[in-house]
């Protein structure tokens, strides 16, 4: 049985409109924004959650649930620990940045994307609630003469990480887990297929200089550098 609490941003706010709650949290104290409650649970507890949420009269309310006989934790996480491609990312998550690599394997035009609610979250607190969902999407350089000058633009994707946000160590037998995060790699002839073999192998390396920021390298995240410069006091 899982408990959810919905929290309006406005204390006075009888919950009557959706755009009202910020957050749902479970009774382990994660944080829910209502799309990934709502989408995780079976059609019955949609309607029970909905009706309770939107149509209640006052700011916080508590319901109990059991969702499919499991504890929720991420719309993109199944029971073993197996991540997944998010989708619409591009159109409702928070654009975070973008990184140019000039040449080498990780050659191309690297855009960053999370969920507005984790940004809010990560800005409020510097750490990043559980189940947040990073995912860097890598596309071709491409470079050419335009009206402006020699310009350069991004092409086609050519592969993505993901990241989920894991501070309770829930799958220890998962190699793609560590240092409190999932680690996923997709490619695009095959968006269902995740690639990577292990955190340690695949991943690792390349997060160590990002240690002391929980492995994200907000420096290069203009939404982020509020954070970046309480760090660095």
């Amino acid at each position: 049985m899982v408990k959810f609490t919905f929290l309006s941003k406005n204390p006075d706010s009888d919950l009557k409109k959706e755009e009202d709650v910020i957050w749902i949290i479970d009774d382990s104290g994660n944080k829910w924004c209502p799309p990934q409650v709502i989408q995780t649970m079976n059609n019955r507890l949609v309607t029970l959650v909905a009706g309770l949420c939107l149509g209640g009269a006052c700011s916080s309310l508590t319901v109990s649930a059991e969702p499919n006989g499991e504890k929720l934790f991420s719309n993109y996480v199944d029971a073993k620990g197996d991540i997944t491609l998010p989708e619409g990312y591009r159109e409702n998550w928070s654009h975070l940045g973008s990184w140019t690599v000039q040449e080498g394997e990780a050659k191309g035009i690297h855009d960053v994307y999370t969920e507005r609610e984790s940004v809010r979250a990560y800005l409020e607190t510097g750490k990043w609630p559980d189940a947040t969902t990073l995912v860097k999407e890598i596309r071709s350089l491409e470079s050419g003469a335009k009206t402006t000058g020699v310009a350069q633009w991004a092409g086609k994707t050519i592969q993505w990480f993901v990241m989920v946000k894991d501070s309770q160590n829930r799958f220890p037998k998962n190699e793609l887990w560590g240092d409190g995060w999932g680690w996923a790699l997709f490619k695009p002839d095959n968006t269902k297929k995740q690639l990577a073999k292990s955190y340690q192998a695949d991943c690792m390396a390349c997060h160590v200089p990002a240690a002391a920021t929980d492995r994200v390298f907000i420096e290069g995240y203009p939404t982020l550098i509020k954070q970046l410069e309480n760090t660095q006091k």
